[in-house]
């Protein structure tokens, strides 16, 4: 029972997470130009509080690519803006004919942003965020982060292997009585 257990598990999460990692990596590998998604669906980590209470710094956010004309006044974008990702929320969507441009702000900023963007640099809408765990991802990034992995991995390890493969009691006193049996034999052969 415990065997399928594991497999369930192993299919269940482990599997459909090494698929989609890999299929990130080597879309990136690929076309590194691009940012790489799995399915139309894209991961970002968020690094601003400009959203805020919506979704917060370190949040972990999901966009899917959208065609620019189904995206709607109110909806989260995720778009380039130079080098980085920014989410922020349409104010104002611009139609110029069949060319969608696009006004936004962030939830917790002030004024609208002094930018219009434009329909090829959205990377997809708002899908949905797992809290906190951009932060975990970047922390995992750093060599201090992947150490503690490693250490997790050798303790948990050490661990399962002395509940599965441990002595107990009994087998601790078999192995006595057989090594002063052993010990007899051999001052026995020696006479």
């Amino acid at each position: 029972m415990k065997k399928i257990l594991y497999y369930i598990l192993f299919l269940v999460i482990v599997l459909p997470f090494l698929i989609f990692n890999l299929t990130l990596i080597i879309k990136s590998k690929l076309y590194p130009d691009k940012i790489a998604d799995f399915m139309g669906y894209k991961p970002f980590i968020v690094m601003s509080g400009s959203m805020e209470t919506t979704i917060n710094i370190g949040d972990l956010v999901i966009v899917k690519k959208v065609n620019s004309s189904s995206i709607h006044t109110g909806d989260i974008i995720a778009f380039k803006n130079g080098n980085i990702v920014i989410s922020h929320r349409v104010k104002e969507v611009i139609n110029d004919s069949g060319t969608y441009k696009f006004k936004t702000k962030g939830d917790n900023n002030n004024v609208a942003d002094d930018f219009i963007v434009s329909s090829d640099a959205i990377e997809g809408i708002f899908v949905n965020k797992i809290p906190g765990l951009g932060s975990i991802l970047l922390f995992l990034g750093k060599p201090i982060g992947l150490l503690m992995v490693i250490l997790v991995i050798i303790i948990v390890s050490t661990a399962l292997y002395f509940v599965k493969f441990g002595y107990s009691t009994k087998d601790a006193e078999l192995m006595r009585e057989f090594q002063e049996f052993k010990r007899n034999k051999e001052l026995n052969n020696n006479k």
